[in-house]
Formats: C-alpha cells, structure tokens, sequence
C-alpha cells in the first residue's frame, strides 16, 4: 500500500512537521511514541481513515498501538432508519426503513434509485429478497409485495395464511416463506399454498438450490421442500435448537450449523450425511457463508473457516456478523460498527472499516461490494476485491 500523510496532534499540538512519524502505511499498525508523562489526547487523522482520538496515560503504557479503520467506500444516509436488513444483487440495493417506506439504492454508488411509501404504509414483516422479476417484500396485513425493479411499484400483492416472518427465497416461478404461524407459504403464478410442518415451527431464513427449498424447524429439524410443497426430513433426527442450513451455491452441498457447534455436510441430491465437522464445540451456529471448499461459519463472538478437504476448522475470535462472501473474501460487521474484510481460507485481516455508527443488521453483498444498514439511517458499502 502506498503510505498516506497523517496529521499528528496532541493535546491539539499538531507534531506532523517535527515527529517524523506522520507518515503511516494503510492497513498496518501505526505506533507513536510519546514523551509525556501525564495523560494526552492523541489525535491521528489522515485521508481516506476514520479519525482516531483517543486519551492516553503515558505513565500506566509508554507505548500504545491502536488499528486505524478506513472510511467505507460508500455510503448514503437515509432519512429514516432500515427496519430489516438489506437485500441486494449485483445492480440493486433494497432497503425497508421504519414508517412503511422502502428504498432502492445502486450498489457502486449508493445513490438513491427509488424511495416509496409502501401501500397503506404497510410495515415490513421480514427481509425483502431482490430478484430479477423484482423486489419480494413481506409486510403487515399478512402480504407479500412484489415491486418493480426500477421504480418501486407494486406489480403483485400476494395475500398469505399469516403474516410473512423469513426473507422470501426463490426458485423460478416459486416463492416460499416461512410464516408466524409456524408454517410455510408456497406461492406460484396467482396460486398461495400452506404447507404445515409436523413437530415444530418454521423459521427462516430459507435456502435454496434448483427446484428445493431448505428450511429449520425450531425443534431442530431440517426439511427439503419441493415446488409442489412436499416436505421431507433430512435423515438425522434433530441437530439442534438454533440450527441453520445453507445450501453451496452450485446447489450440490447443504450445511447444517447445529445447535451445538457442529457443521454438517449433504450430499444435497441424495441427501446423505458426507461429514460432521467439530467448529464451536457447545455454542450454536448462527450463520453460515456457504462454499464448495472453505465455508466460514459464525458463533457469537467467533468466526471459523472450514476446510472440508482436511474436516479443520480455522478460530478467530471476532465479534461481529456474518455478512455473504464473494469469492474468495467475506466481511463481517459489528455493534461497534467496524466491518471486516477477510480471507476465506484463513480469515486474516484483508482490510478495516468503520461506519462511525452501530451496525445491528447482517449485511449482504451486492456484486463485489458488501452492504450494511447502520443506525442513523447510514448505509455503507466496502469493496472486497481491493
């Protein structure tokens, strides 16, 4: 990386001119030494970085290292804040926001597209889902929406067996969701379909590859749904209360977290069990970003990258959410509202953001870029690629 100039100030004394350390490269640690020995504020500010100030007791620590973040790549604030996380694909970001309104952003830019109030100012009830037909968004009154991709119109009002509570998922013409009532709603051409699911309740999010639909029952059940609605238990009883499942993008694997820190692996056509990998022995999964050969999975307060050729497990201790990967990085964000690029394979540290505001909401990736809703009604994009 090339080093940027940094403006040094302490106790608002600017030392750039004189320290000889006013120069820093971007991404690695950068130490000053100071000879105090009472308490300062050290102020670091440099272009393209989040400023740091921060009160230093030079008499406990003669030396302190801080991690200097980088400003996001992108970002857009939103004159209300997202209710739900957002949803994108490579040419759209859509976000629900509080008071029944939605906005569709470019992902390389952040610029607004379209910002609507939904119809009867209906509430978002869950995730929305961007596909190429359009926008999928579950509301109040027990509703599905789908709106257009350039303008935010309704084309389509689904009306559900109960109100939508899982982002939609998509295979062709069919859409599924799990629903507050515990059960799935199946939606094809005008038609709306219940599909009940015996010993527990349904909860999203749902996964899916070709012509099924993966889901977890709270029971710690994990069910193939077809198109046609037939349902079918994976062959292991439970896995679980919290589990969650995820299937390969090339639709050929399904991983199930379980309930106690293990990823499972399917064959996902003939739905036979290929391994059990230990990952967080006694803490749940909560997340998984799948891959064919290093999917990177989440526990609170940790992440893991799994290699299903060795059956190892790579620990970092990091708390933050998983957002989806692209290739061979993912990012992950936290309350504290720094985002983390990472290395698939090893989880290093490819690059820091930082949103200056909390980020509560599991972010998305939109082509090479990963999207997050922050409070304050921010929205940051961070390129992964770099």
């Amino acid at each position: 990386s090339v080093p940027s100039r940094a403006r040094i100030r302490v106790d608002g004394v600017d030392l750039s001119l004189s320290s000889g350390n006013a120069s820093l490269a971007a991404e690695t640690p950068f130490v000053l030494d100071l000879p105090h020995s009472k308490p300062v504020t050290v102020e670091l500010i440099a272009s393209g970085f989040v400023p740091l100030r921060v009160p230093i007791d030079a008499t406990e620590s003669a030396r302190v290292t801080r991690r200097l973040p980088r400003l996001p790549d992108r970002e857009a604030v939103l004159p209300l804040a997202a209710s739900f996380a957002p949803a994108a694909d490579a040419s759209l970001v859509v976000v629900p926001q509080e008071q029944g309104r939605l906005c569709g952003l470019s992902p390389s830019t952040l610029e607004t597209r379209f910002s609507i109030d939904l119809p009867d100012l209906a509430g978002a009830t869950a995730p929305p889902a961007v596909t190429q037909d359009g926008v999928l968004l579950p509301v109040t009154g027990s509703k599905l929406l789908r709106l257009d991709r350039t303008d935010g119109r309704v084309l389509h009002t689904y009306v559900l067996p109960a109100r939508g509570a899982s982002a939609p998922a998509v295979s062709g013409n069919t859409v599924a969701l799990a629903l507050d009532d515990g059960g799935i709603a199946v939606c094809a051409g005008a038609s709306v379909r219940h599909v009940a699911v015996d010993s527990g309740v349904a909860f999203g999010p749902l996964t899916v590859a070709g012509d099924r639909f993966a889901l977890v029952s709270n029971a710690g059940r994990v069910w193939i749904l077809t198109r046609g609605g037939g349902l079918t238990a994976l062959p292991d009883a439970t896995f679980g209360d919290g589990a969650v499942a995820a299937f390969a993008v090339d639709g050929a694997t399904l991983f199930v977290g379980t309930g106690d820190g293990a990823l499972f692996v399917f064959d996902a056509t003939r739905l036979e069990k290929t391994a059990t990998i230990p990952v967080f022995p006694g803490r749940a999964v909560t997340a998984i970003a799948p891959d064919r050969g290093f999917p990177v999975v989440e526990s609170q307060g940790r992440l893991a990258a799994v290699d299903l050729e060795t059956k190892t497990a790579r620990v970092v201790e990091l708390d933050a959410r998983l957002a989806a990967g692209s290739g061979s990085r993912v990012a992950a964000a936290g309350a504290d509202g720094l985002i983390h690029v990472l290395d698939r394979r090893s989880l290093e540290p490819l690059g820091l953001f930082s949103a200056d505001a909390s980020i509560q909401m599991r972010g998305t990736c939109a082509g090479s870029f990963a999207v997050f809703s922050a409070a304050k009604g921010k929205v940051v994009g961070v390129l992964l690629d770099r």
